[in-house]
């Protein structure tokens, strides 16, 4: 089965509210999670891209201006060394707060 049932617990108002505009708009439930979940990802994966460039661009800049004497290298960490390894990408779980009007151009 390509489907999996998710339970999970919603305050009163809000679910009475999402409810009512499911019925005013004819759509369901399930069609408007499925819808902001997927939205979601989308923009999750972009932005993850997005810091994946700015990563790389920081380590080719600090390759680039990097000061080749002794004392230097041995402040160099080993991420600015290794190609493979890069810093963590900047996520921040409260850039988006508009919820509301992604919902309305659903």
């Amino acid at each position: 089965m390509d489907y999996k049932l998710v339970n999970f617990n919603v305050p009163n108002h809000f679910i009475n509210s999402f409810d009512e505009m499911c019925k005013f708009k004819r759509i369901s439930r399930t069609h408007i999670l499925n819808r902001l979940m997927e939205v979601w990802l989308r923009n999750e994966v972009k932005r993850l891209e997005e810091d994946n460039k700015f990563n790389h661009l920081i380590r080719d800049m600090k390759l680039r201006n990097r000061d080749t004497s002794p004392l230097q290298k041995q402040k160099e960490t080993r991420w600015e060394d290794d190609e493979d390894i890069l810093p963590p990408p900047i996520i921040n779980p409260y850039e988006n707060d508009d919820w509301e009007t992604e919902l309305l151009n659903l």
